[in-house]
């Protein structure tokens, strides 16, 4: 699709649109608002930070009603499927994805009128939230770019199966050209690890089925509206708990360590480790965890150990062993391993510093020298 052929729709035909775009704006300046007020930080560093990322220890995402998986599977609350989609996480998300729905929403509310617009939108981005908490592609998810997707998948179908007057309608869009912008879109997904490309799939077969139903004609189309209904169901009572995907697991462990329940974050903890034994960037971060929380130190030295075998110059698990032996009181001992996670280290991290400076505090229980005790 190339904008460029049309002239800009005029703002009040696009009623609906421009509201989801007003919406995600203001729901974003409250979103920096209370980053600003929550965070110590100064606020000149605050903004800077927001145009590419909101603060994530605020809370304040998950506040205003982020999809927070673990939310989903323990607290019940579904939700956040749909509020998650109105919230974005940093300025530059947020205007690639306005500028992405002003395009494309106003073509499709161009032809077929607001009320259907709205429910594409919020239908498509309920569906890949439903997909992320599904696939448990991250532990905490924003973003209309499931809903946008879901719009450019129904728009490519009504430019090719509409019937005749939607069609004129929507004229100068072309099918070739948005079908190439998806594809371009789902490609990038696949290279940026911050993209949530579940989510993004979710929500373009979501439009597209949607469209479908808006398209065929009784009585095949209450038909398929009621297999769609089914298969939410049966999607969303797998997503209620899919134990197969390791993240699910490791997702809730870190959720019950907060929380404080050890020994259930244990239990996770070595079902996600069960599930992909060979990937020692797992198991050094489940050892970290442990150790930041001080439990199940033993299992945590094994762990690393297990990472450094695979890894022996790995500055990061170089770091986890050196730490957990501060924890355990040995500070000999975690200050040699810190030490040798700094001269492996590309570009000594915040965190290899913090420890060397806190490893003795923390091995005597002076925990008022040391800022990293948790």
């Amino acid at each position: 699709m190339d904008p460029t052929l049309d002239p800009p729709l005029r703002l009040r035909d696009t009623p609906i649109t421009l509201a989801l775009i007003g919406l995600c704006a203001a729901l974003f300046t409250i979103s920096v608002i209370l980053t600003l007020r929550d965070s110590s930080e100064p606020w000149s560093e605050v903004l800077l930070t927001s145009l590419w990322s909101l603060d994530p220890d605020s809370g304040v995402l998950p506040r205003l009603g982020a999809l927070e998986l673990t939310r989903v599977w323990l607290d019940h609350e579904w939700w956040r499927l749909l509020t998650a989609a109105f919230l974005h996480g940093s300025w530059l998300h947020l205007l690639l994805n306005l500028s992405a729905l002003w395009s494309v929403g106003t073509w499709v509310e161009r032809g077929l009128g607001g009320a259907r617009t709205f429910f594409l939108f919020v239908l498509s981005a309920f569906a890949a939230s439903l997909a992320s908490l599904l696939w448990c592609e991250a532990a905490l998810v924003v973003g209309a770019s499931g809903g946008i997707l879901g719009l450019a998948g129904a728009l490519w179908l009504l430019r090719r199966r509409a019937p005749p007057a939607i069609r004129a309608r929507i004229a100068d869009v072309s099918a070739t050209n948005l079908g190439l912008l998806i594809l371009l879109c789902l490609l990038l997904g696949l290279i940026v690890p911050l993209i949530a490309q579940a989510g993004h799939l979710g929500g373009l077969l979501g439009g597209l089925l949607l469209a479908a139903l808006l398209l065929l004609p009784r009585p095949w189309s209450p038909l398929l509206a009621a297999l769609s209904f089914v298969l939410a169901l049966g999607l969303a009572q797998l997503a209620s708990a899919p134990i197969s995907r390791p993240n699910y697991h490791l997702f809730l462990a870190f959720r019950h360590l907060d929380d404080g329940a050890s020994a259930l974050a244990l239990l996770h903890f070595e079902e996600a480790l069960r599930r992909q034994p060979e990937a020692p960037e797992l198991a050094n971060a489940v050892a970290y965890q442990l150790a930041l929380a001080g439990q199940h130190l033993d299992r945590a030295d094994t762990l690393v150990d297990q990472a450094l075998a695979a890894q022996p110059n790995n500055a990061d698990y170089l770091d986890t062993k050196g730490w957990i032996a501060c924890r355990r009181g040995d500070s000999e001992h975690g200050l040699f391993w810190l030490q040798r996670a700094r001269e492996n280290a590309t570009t000594l991290s915040d965190e290899i510093r913090d420890h060397l400076e806190t490893c003795e505090a923390v091995a005597t229980g002076d925990v008022s020298r040391g800022t990293s005790e948790p």
